[in-house]
């Protein structure tokens, strides 16, 4: 590789000084000073601010405790889940169980409601599907049941594609 380096032909990606360690150098090529590139400023626009762009998905996403003291290995388990129905978390609004417990009625502005380890507001069993009132609503065991079990992802992933996949 260092063969085919040679510091002349360097000069045009990089503007610092570049030494080669390790090898013989010819004579330096000689110092040129590379032409400051200056930017042009953008002409300005008088438009309006944009409102910012709503979520993505109106999924609300309920944990049993909040996401910051999930371990590493359930948030990447929780964000393997959400990405394979294409649900970034950035998007998406997590919320732990006290929160819910705290207003539970804040569901209702969410279209899809996802529960790891926490009871819902419906009565629903644990991985099916439950559609009220133009919502819809899936319980799941915690993420920390979920890492155990490979039966369970399975149960899981069958219900998320219900909820998220299908039309």
């Amino acid at each position: 590789m260092g063969a085919d380096l040679h510091p002349a032909s360097l000069k045009a990606l990089f503007t610092e000084e570049l030494y080669l360690i390790g090898e013989k150098q010819s004579a330096p090529a000689p110092a040129e000073k590379p032409t400051p590139v200056v930017a042009a400023k953008p002409e300005e626009t008088k438009t309006p601010m944009a409102e910012p762009a709503a979520p993505k998905q109106n999924t609300l996403i309920i944990l049993k405790q909040p996401f910051q003291a999930l371990e590493a290995s359930q948030k990447e388990l929780l964000t393997k889940i959400t990405g394979a129905v294409s649900i970034d978390l950035s998007s998406a609004v997590l919320i732990s169980e006290s929160d819910y417990k705290a207003n539970p009625a804040q569901t209702v502005s969410f279209s899809k409601v996802l529960s790891f380890g926490v009871e819902l507001p419906v009565s629903t069993s644990k991985y099916s599907v439950i559609k009220r009132d133009g919502q819809q609503y899936l319980a799941s065991d915690s993420l920390a049941a979920l890492e155990q079990a490979i039966a369970l992802k399975g149960k899981l992933w069958k219900a998320m594609q219900e909820m998220f996949l299908s039309k």
